[in-house]
């Protein structure tokens, strides 16, 4: 079922004048002595759409009154508008005081009517399942086509194709949601009439899924004031403050930080990638701990140990940062872009940097300097190496001053290694 047509309305308020009166309003007459699910169902949307009306109103009408005020300045020109615009208002007028008058009463009679329903919650709860996997599989494939569209950004024609597709998917997400709201008040309606307090936790269910939705209003304000006929004021009051607390949060989460390409990072999926992140920092420290805590059982030495231990560090931490790329929903593959902006940096800046992070690599492989050796670069830079990092090295003098020096010096000059094969030298 299509929710609350408006053009059909305003076609009908607008086709004629109206007389104030009951038989004029025939049309939002609603009749709740129904036993049926579907039926009391069709009346409750229109019960919605009427609510929906209602709110909207006041804004219709001050639109209306701005187009006479800014035709009347020109009245014998554009008399035959304003005259309409000001039956239009009259109209308006008058459905707002009716309505003003009889949703109360209405809504009073939806309630009473509940006791008459009987409402198939264990269909509801299976077409719930149904429709929540559904719309996440329409979800993954959003993500899939965003990811592609991102690929092809280059081909206008490849473009065109996947926006039309997102913009099918959108609408068919739309759809599902339209589905999930009628079975969530199939359990909403049911709960309500059992006076359960899950209600609550349902309306706030039904509201999510109906804030993209124009009957928002109207569904809002039906739903809390038949919560209040059930439950009074008060409870009603701690409940709309819940509510609003969650929609307040949800709409911080969701906030646009900035975009990359197509992907829009929101401070939800930016935590998320800080989360992964540091979340990969503290496994690769307890790596390395482990690596040392063993080191004695396992009986292989401390510049093993290192190796091990920075190595294992490294790719615990490269790895962190690629599921966090991942999570927030970024295409690995436009990492080749940054690559090859990397390439052009260290042909500029980055050159000491990366030279420095190979040699740390080859040092630790190639184990001619190991973390325990005695090594002399020059007559006055000597000591025992402390620490190999993937940058640097340590090295603790004679007088306990420890010097980090960059591993390309190693790499590129003669280092003299006193303890390269033997501790037990002459000197």
């Amino acid at each position: 079922m299509r929710f609350f047509i408006l053009v059909f309305f305003f076609v009908f308020v607008y086709s004629k004048p109206f007389d104030f009166n009951k038989s004029d309003f025939t049309f939002v007459q609603i009749d709740f002595n129904i036993v049926d699910e579907k039926e009391y169902l069709n009346k409750f949307y229109k019960l919605i759409y009427l609510e929906n009306l209602y709110l909207h109103l006041p804004k219709i009408n001050k639109e209306l009154n701005k187009k006479i005020s800014t035709l009347s300045i020109d009245y014998s020109k554009f008399k035959s508008q304003i005259e309409f615009y000001r039956q239009k208002l009259l109209s308006n007028q008058k459905i707002y005081l009716y309505l003003n008058k009889h949703l109360p009463l209405f809504e009073k009679e939806a309630f009473r009517a509940l006791g008459e329903v009987y409402f198939d919650t264990l269909k509801a709860k299976e077409k719930i399942k149904e429709y929540t996997r559904l719309l996440e599989s329409k979800k993954l494939k959003l993500e899939d086509l965003d990811i592609s569209l991102q690929k092809n950004l280059v081909d206008v024609n490849k473009v065109m194709i996947i926006k039309k597709e997102i913009e099918k998917i959108n609408n068919s997400i739309l759809d599902i949601k339209k589905k999930l709201i009628r079975e969530y008040l199939i359990l909403w309606l049911d709960s309500l009439k059992r006076e359960d307090k899950k209600v609550f936790e349902i309306s706030d269910e039904i509201f999510l899924l109906a804030r993209e939705f124009d009957f928002y209003d109207g569904l809002k304000r039906l739903l809390i004031n038949l919560e209040k006929l059930s439950f009074g004021d008060e409870i009603i009051i701690y409940n709309a403050k819940s509510a609003a607390i969650l929609v307040k949060i949800k709409d911080i989460l969701s906030y646009p930080l900035f975009k990359i390409g197509e992907m829009v990072i929101t401070p939800l999926n930016f935590g998320i990638m800080i989360f992964i992140l540091i979340a990969g920092l503290f496994v690769g420290r307890y790596y390395k701990k482990t690596i040392f805590s063993i080191r004695k059982r396992y009986n292989f030495s401390h510049s093993t140990a290192m190796l091990l231990g920075n190595l294992g560090y490294y790719v615990i931490f490269v790895v962190a940062f690629l599921v966090a790329l991942k999570a927030v929903g970024l295409d690995l593959s436009s990492l080749t872009i940054i690559a090859g902006a990397l390439s052009v940096g260290i042909g500029f800046g980055l050159q000491n940097i990366v030279s420095n992070f190979v040699s740390g690599i080859i040092l630790m492989f190639e184990n001619s300097i190991k973390v325990g050796d005695y090594i002399q670069i020059d007559e006055n830079t000597k000591g025992e190496v402390i620490d190999i990092s993937m940058r640097s090295t340590i090295i603790r003098t004679n007088d306990n001053i420890d010097l980090i020096i960059p591993n390309q010096t190693f790499i590129q000059n003669n280092v003299i290694n006193w303890t390269l094969n033997d501790e037990v030298v002459r000197i």
